[in-house]
């Protein structure tokens, strides 16, 4: 009965630690703390025009671009092209049990209505801390839980693309 005992505790230890290993690791939820720190760079052909923008207390981003021109949401090893009706495209981030900051979700909208039906991918292994988006953008705003942050940041002229980055403060 011993023998049978310690099979069971074996078994079940392994069990659990194969179900930890496939188990997305869980993210909290995204705060103004000094988790990570999201900034992006407006670019024209992959050169930084303008300054580098950062608000560590937003939670989401949203890039607005001009409808009908050929966009591309490019992240992790996903590229996805802007699509049909979408004048924007809202990510959000948030922190895993880790520490890692993450990007979390994204959506297309339209005038900043979502449009349903119509996903919008997130690599979940690995995450993604990053992503370029190229189109013709026209400007930019930070937002906590979907409400604006401070002002629209223009998009200087010329540019057709964002990098964006989450940088971890406590790395």
């Amino acid at each position: 009965m011993n023998k049978l005992r310690q099979l069971a505790i074996v078994v079940t230890v392994a069990l659990f630690l194969s179900l930890l290993a496939v188990s997305p690791l869980p993210i909290s939820a995204a705060s103004s703390s000094s988790s990570g720190n999201p900034c992006f760079n407006f670019t024209e052909n992959n050169i930084t025009i303008g300054t580098k923008e950062c608000n560590s207390s937003a939670n989401d981003l949203t890039i607005m671009f001009v409808p009908g021109q050929p966009c591309v949401f490019s992240i992790g090893s996903l590229n996805e092209p802007c699509p049909a009706g979408a004048n924007n495209v809202d990510v959000r981030w948030g922190v895993l049990a880790s520490g890692a900051p993450v990007i979390t979700s994204c959506v297309w909208t339209l005038n900043s209505k979502v449009l349903k039906g119509v996903p919008c991918k997130v690599p979940k292994k690995p995450e993604a801390n990053s992503f370029t988006f190229y189109g013709s953008v026209t400007q930019a705003f930070w937002t906590l839980n979907h409400k604006k942050l401070g002002k629209v940041i223009k998009a200087p002229t010329g540019t057709n693309d964002v990098e964006f980055t989450l940088v971890s403060v406590t790395a």
